[in-house]
């Protein structure tokens, strides 16, 4: 038998987060920049960029990747309270993207995290 241990990510539709936060107590909150977030929970934003990620103006880790790192890494080191999964939302076509390349593509983040 094979265990992932890999924490898992929900895509929510922002309009849907406050009640995932209430059925999922012990997740973080992964969220585009300007979406209302409920209160008292591990929180990371991020904001898609205008171009790609990795054009030639742009780092090539995307600022979902980045956001999801500082997620991990708080947890790791004990920065905020242990959480068992994240709740991922975006109110752009661009920001469900950047989670999903995130998620798919980045060199690190499909280490730690799987989609659920």
């Amino acid at each position: 038998m094979w265990l992932d241990a890999r924490i898992p990510v929900h895509l929510v539709a922002p309009e849907a987060l406050a009640a995932a936060r209430a059925a999922q107590p012990d997740a973080a909150l992964l969220v585009e920049a300007g979406i209302a977030a409920p209160a008292g929970a591990v929180l990371e934003t991020f904001s898609a960029p205008p171009h790609p990620a990795g054009c030639g103006c742009c780092v090539a880790r995307s600022a979902a990747a980045a956001a999801f790192d500082r997620l991990f890494l708080a947890r790791v080191k004990g920065e905020v309270p242990f959480f068992a999964s994240v709740l991922a939302a975006a109110a752009t076509e661009a920001g469900r993207a950047e989670i999903g390349r995130a998620l798919a593509a980045d060199p690190v983040v499909p280490m730690r995290y799987r989609p659920a």
